[in-house]
């Protein structure tokens, strides 16, 4: 029996580097990504899709359900609970994010610096991460 047949039908993840001390865990077009450390233990489950910043930012946008939260990408560790219906990625230590229907400007410590004067309206369809493409 070859390789191919004793795994044939069996679970395929495909890994994403995050760190070397992180990496996240998916299946095409599945709800059950996750965040594995190092040390081997799973620290964010349930993942959809995860969007990484640019830069210098180590903050990760993730969808679990339909809420929006952050992953810090050098640690494996929840930084933002999944509570936003909206959010995108870090850029210059801040990040987009829409609280009912209101834009405003979290840091890694989802504490705000500002807001919009105007409520959010975007189509429903509309990608929420730009990074994460149409998944």
């Amino acid at each position: 029996m070859g390789w191919g047949d004793r795994n044939r039908g069996a679970s395929h993840y495909d890994a994403q580097y995050l760190s070397r001390n992180a990496t996240y865990y998916c299946r095409a077009y599945q709800i059950d990504g996750y965040v594995e450390t190092r040390d081997g233990r799973k620290t964010v489950k349930g993942i959809h899709w995860i969007a990484k910043p640019l830069g210098d930012d180590s903050l990760v946008c993730y969808s679990m359900g339909d809420r929006r939260g952050y992953i810090n990408m050098l640690t494996g560790e929840q930084a933002i609970a999944p509570q936003y219906r909206h959010a995108w990625v870090f850029s210059d230590c801040l990040a987009s994010v829409d609280d009912d229907g209101w834009i405003k400007f979290v840091d890694a410590t989802n504490q705000w610096h500002s807001s919009t004067r105007e409520r959010a309206t975007m189509p429903e369809n509309e990608p929420r991460c730009p990074a994460a493409g149409s998944l």
